[in-house]
């Protein structure tokens, strides 16, 4: 995991993640037998050991609702480029429940007004 963790800093591949976590979830299956943890739940966790804007970003693009809990937690982070992506991701999972909690961020911090606007747009517009 750790050389994983260095391929992505250098090279920024978001690709190459998704698909080592995939891998990771088949090599542990074929050696242990037992289920691991899908790539979601890894990203999720690898997120809540070291906040990372890469890793969000791809929970994101993954499309799966059930981080929709996770992604709102991370909207009460310190960090503004860690809270920014999690809007960004609800988004990309089309997170309607979220609108609430993304405007009690915005009413606390209006510095990120255009990435808010995206998100409540393409929210409030999901068909």
């Amino acid at each position: 995991m750790a050389q994983l963790i260095d391929m992505i800093k250098t090279k920024g591949a978001l690709s190459v993640f998704i698909s080592e976590i995939v891998l990771v979830d088949s090599c542990y299956y074929a050696q242990y037998g037992v289920k691991p943890l899908n790539g979601l739940e890894l990203m999720i966790n690898y997120v809540k050991e070291k906040a990372n804007e890469d890793v969000i970003k791809a929970v994101g693009k993954l499309g799966d609702r059930k981080a929709e809990d996770f992604l709102i937690s991370l909207l009460d982070s310190d960090d503004k480029s860690i809270w920014i992506e999690a809007i960004k991701a609800l988004g990309d999972i089309g997170a309607r429940d979220a609108i609430p909690h993304i405007l009690k961020k915005w009413r606390k911090d209006r510095s990120a007004n255009n990435e808010i606007n995206k998100t409540l747009k393409s929210l409030l517009y999901v068909k």
